[in-house]
């Protein structure tokens, strides 16, 4: 082997080890990470559920509020 195919190949070498530090300075991020989306994602189904039952309520809730509303200017102008 020649002096360049060396310099190439222990360049090579660098660049991996360069890329195995790299994955090791990440992989603790990464878990963390993971650790978290795991964590929330049951409080999100949660809000989500409570979202939609809300939502399902809401039209009964504006009828309700509409006919307290009736009744109070019928009894205000009488």
């Amino acid at each position: 082997m020649n002096r360049h195919k060396l310099n190439v190949i222990l360049s090579q070498i660098n660049e991996l080890k360069a890329l195995f530090i790299f994955g090791q300075r990440v992989i603790p991020f990464l878990e963390d990470l993971f650790r978290f989306v795991k964590e929330v994602i049951p409080l999100m189904e949660e809000m989500n559920s409570s979202l939609q039952e809300s939502t399902v309520e809401m039209p009964q809730a504006s009828s309700q509020l509409d006919k307290v509303t009736r009744a109070t200017e019928l009894a205000t102008t009488e």
